[in-house]
């Protein structure tokens, strides 16, 4: 029998309705990181925290992997997060939901750190990387052969490189 595991992360914040995370959501992760690049510490003071949260874990994550100084960082935000774990039916298998409950105006790392986590230990944050433009740096998910956020950072980096290889002639 396979394990089974869940397809979706549920987040009941400040006694709300819960908010449904799933494979999609890891846009909203990356571009919470690329919102601090862009941005930095401008804006209100909780984005601007969860921004700078997303983006310092990404940031090593994707330079490091998942070293034991990433995963103390992690374990001591997530220390005051309380799971209910729901199990389900669906297409004739077994699924597990666990609802992550976060205190009351809790700090937005605890919220960063725990869909970080969640979605890195699911296997959504493989083929994590850094735009290769010097100009850009986003963070991205592509597959291993790809360098850039778009089509227009390529772009504009190849030409950038072919102007300098002519300047040099």
């Amino acid at each position: 029998m396979k394990k089974a595991l869940h397809d979706c992360v549920l987040v009941i914040k400040d006694g709300k309705e819960p908010q449904r995370f799933d494979r999609e959501s890891v846009d909203f992760l990356i571009d919470g990181a690329n919102c601090y690049l862009e941005d930095g510490e401008n804006g209100p003071k909780s984005k601007v925290a969860l921004s700078k949260s997303l983006y310092n874990l990404m940031n090593e994550y994707e330079k490091n992997g998942p070293t034991n100084q990433l995963i103390d960082e992690l374990n001591k935000f997530l220390e005051p997060v309380r799971h209910q774990c729901f199990i389900g039916r669906k297409d004739k298998k077994i699924i597990t939901t666990y609802v992550a409950h976060l205190k009351h105006r809790s700090d937005p790392g605890i919220f960063a750190c725990y869909l970080f986590s969640s979605m890195a230990s699911l296997g959504w944050l493989e083929g994590l990387k850094r735009c290769k433009s010097s100009d850009c740096q986003k963070f991205f998910i592509g597959r291993s052969n790809v360098k850039w956020c778009s089509k227009t950072c390529g772009s504009r980096s190849r030409v950038k490189k072919m102007r300098k290889k002519k300047s040099l002639q």
